[in-house]
């Protein structure tokens, strides 16, 4: 064999070595590849029922928002009646005092209190509460 000739043999195994290890390679590429596959195959199959719940979880969510919205709208009218009813109240609280402060002698403002005394035949009573909260007979 001439130099020439073991030169040609000697590219050739080392063409034939680059070769091989250039395919064991490319064979672990391509194994590697495929559980890539596998794996987004899986998650797609576990993700896809997880986006089927969140959109209904989403739709429920907004549907609950919607009825409460709604009760609000309901309650708000309510709430202004009660607060009309409180304001009722105080003026016929108001008015009362006035009427009571008339029938004890008009007192005014500033002026040193009456004594109290008891006037024949005019007594007042308040109740508050049912018929439990009522007061039981007075003695004079």
């Amino acid at each position: 064999m001439t130099l020439a000739g073991a030169s040609a043999a000697l590219a050739s195994l080392s063409l034939a070595a680059v070769a091989w290890f250039g395919i064991q390679s490319l064979r672990k590429l391509r194994s590697t590849l495929d559980e890539v596959q596998q794996t987004v195959a899986e998650l797609r199959s576990r993700i896809d029922p997880l986006a089927g719940e969140a959109t209904s979880l989403v739709r429920t969510a907004n549907s609950t928002i919607r009825e409460v919205k709604g009760r609000i709208t309901t309650v708000d009218p309510l709430l202004d009646s009660a607060h009309d009813v409180g304001d009722v109240i105080h003026q016929v609280a108001e008015s009362f005092k006035q009427a009571m402060a008339e029938k004890s002698g008009g007192s005014r403002p500033g002026a040193a209190p009456r004594p109290s005394r008891s006037l024949p035949g005019e007594a007042v009573s308040i109740r508050i509460g049912g018929p439990s909260a009522a007061p039981g007979p007075r003695s004079r």
